[in-house]
């Protein structure tokens, strides 16, 4: 049985953008320096997270776009890991030791599980 890769067709749908955000930066440093409040500006994802923010319930359509989804998913993917650590700090340190000390007798396993359950 031999496999010729010649003849396999594939049919892989490839999506890409790019947004350029140089011209948001600049115009948040120039306003800052009209102003008179310069600050050091860091675009990072809560700056662009700020930009996106839309108040009027009439342009709620604004986050229907397909450009903008796509932001708020990568977004979301990188802090996804975030997240998890947030979730599994709160299972280790609160969830289990309250389980814990819901099913033991033991008068010092319970101060254990409420100093853990108290810190985190």
């Amino acid at each position: 049985m031999e496999y010729i890769a010649e003849n396999r067709k594939t049919n892989i749908e490839v999506e890409h953008s790019s947004i350029d955000f140089s011209l948001v930066i600049v115009g948040n440093k120039v306003r800052s320096v009209l102003e008179e409040n310069y600050q050091i500006v860091n675009f990072n994802d809560q700056a662009l997270a700020d930009r996106m923010y839309v108040e009027d319930p009439e342009h709620l359509n604004f986050y229907g776009l397909e450009v903008i989804r796509k932001i708020i998913d990568f977004q979301f993917v990188t802090v996804k890991l975030f997240l998890w650590r947030i979730f599994m700090f709160y299972m280790v340190g609160f969830f289990i030791p309250f389980l814990v000390e819901l099913s033991v007798d033991s008068l010092f396993l319970k101060n254990i599980a409420y100093l853990s359950c108290f810190f985190t």
